[in-house]
């Protein structure tokens, strides 16, 4: 996975969240903590996400 790619997920990753805090649980939580949930989320996914060339490389 490429740089686009991982940004372009986290975007995704970050907006869905976000839309999903507004629609479901922002009358009980803040959306101060959907934003937290969101970023969590994002750092998550950039750091599992294996880029294609180091496995390519890692597997001969």
């Amino acid at each position: 996975m490429d740089i686009v790619e991982k940004i372009f997920w986290s975007l995704v990753i970050f907006f869905g969240i976000h839309f999903l805090w507004l629609g479901l649980l922002e009358e009980y939580l803040s959306l101060y903590v959907g934003t937290l949930v969101s970023l969590v989320a994002v750092a998550l996914f950039i750091f599992l996400a294996r880029n294609n060339k180091d496995k390519a490389n890692r597997d001969g």
